[in-house]
């Protein structure tokens, strides 16, 4: 999915066929760092396809410099109710301006 992503192709497509591959996942582990192309409304996708069993998720977002809104991925983590372990990497993601959406949606 991250060159589906990086080579800026349609990250819905990409999404949709690597979560068809396994719904009972209990791990999962994304890989965007220095993607150019990702954006809030990805984030919003990929946390509306998390497999509902997932016990382990880790995204790393690092050096994503054109990321802005994270709020709607704390939205579909809030709602993976047997998550025990969960990673975000945002460093160097410049343009972030409001993170607390992100612990709000995680929260709910």
């Amino acid at each position: 999915m991250r060159k589906a992503v990086t080579e800026g192709d349609d990250i819905k497509a990409a999404l949709q066929k690597a979560l068809k591959e396994g719904t009972k996942r209990k791990e999962l582990r994304y890989t965007f760092r220095k993607a150019e192309n990702v954006s809030g409304a990805d984030l919003q996708l990929m946390a509306k396809s998390f497999p509902p069993a997932l016990e382990k998720l880790s995204m790393d977002f690092g050096d994503c410099e054109n990321l802005a809104e994270i709020g709607a991925l704390g939205e579909g983590i809030g709602q993976l109710h047997a998550l025990t372990s969960l990673k975000l990497d945002f460093m160097f993601c410049k343009n972030l301006a409001e993170i607390g959406a992100l612990g709000e949606g995680i929260g709910q």
